[in-house]
């Protein structure tokens, strides 16, 4: 089958303890952040809250995916009883359950519950905690993936607090030179955020992980994304990445971080 022939699906990890959040009970995935327009009886327009993750889910479907996985660890089922099957949102949700009996809370391991599922598509990832724009970002990123023919494609976008980020120096032609996680310091203003990759990606990623995990590495340290990406590009895979110059990512990560945003963009904007 043709790459650009093959089917596209998202995956959204939601499974974290909102440990940053803490006293703060709301699962941070549905917090208000803003508000949307909806058609009520007769055409009537209604405001109504709209959380945070709805965002990604938007974004994710106007690149014209309609089947998303979110994962979630067991303390979460109010996610699925907000979102329910996506009817409401123009997708098909469905949710995968991270056992986090064993401790271990990669961002990778997470992503992996969803292998027996994704293994043979392309792979959209986004984050429910963070907000990209413009609005388009998939669409764009997609395109570009398929355009290139990759095996991994990252979105980047202009970021000043790059030590709570991941900055990614980029050479020319898009090539992915480096990733730090959280530098203390860097002259690279950007960060990447959201990603589309191939079967074989995936596979990488499961192997990485699988190894993570029966070699007892997890008890050294957290498997990073960062480190999935470079690896894969030192094994040979194809990846590059897409730099939204005018865009803009915002992470909620932590109480501090809601509180900006609401004070500069959603406060300030009304």
């Amino acid at each position: 089958m043709q790459e650009w022939r093959r089917e596209a699906v998202a995956i959204i990890p939601a499974c974290g303890l909102g440990k940053r959040m803490k006293p703060f009970q709301t699962w941070k995935e549905l917090i208000p952040l803003g508000y949307k327009t909806i058609e009520i009886d007769n055409g009537r327009e209604h405001k109504i809250p709209k959380v945070i993750s709805e965002y990604i889910i938007e974004n994710i479907k106007n690149a014209g995916i309609d089947n998303i996985f979110i994962v979630i660890n067991n303390q979460k089922t109010e996610l699925m009883r907000f979102y329910g099957d996506g009817q409401l949102y123009g997708v098909n949700i469905a949710y995968l359950i991270q056992d986090l009996t064993n401790n271990i809370y990669a961002m990778p391991v997470a992503l992996d519950v969803a292998y027996p599922f994704v293994k043979e598509k392309d792979v959209l990832f986004g984050m429910p905690d963070t907000i990209v724009n413009p609005d388009n970002s998939f669409s764009e990123l997609y395109k570009y993936y398929r355009r290139e023919k990759l095996d991994l494609a990252l979105g980047v976008f202009p970021a000043l607090n790059t030590n709570e980020l991941a900055p990614v120096t980029i050479g020319e032609n898009g090539k992915i030179l480096d990733i730090r996680d959280k530098p203390k310091s860097s002259t690279i203003l950007n960060t990447w955020n959201i990603a589309v990759w191939s079967p074989r990606f995936t596979k990488h990623l499961h192997d990485m992980v699988e190894e993570y995990v029966k070699s007892g590495k997890y008890k050294e340290g957290e498997l990073l994304m960062s480190n999935v990406f470079l690896d894969a590009i030192r094994k040979g895979l194809k990846a590059k990445a897409f730099t939204f110059n005018l865009g803009m990512c915002y992470d909620i990560a932590s109480t501090n971080k809601l509180y900006d945003f609401l004070i500069n963009k959603v406060y300030k904007a009304n």
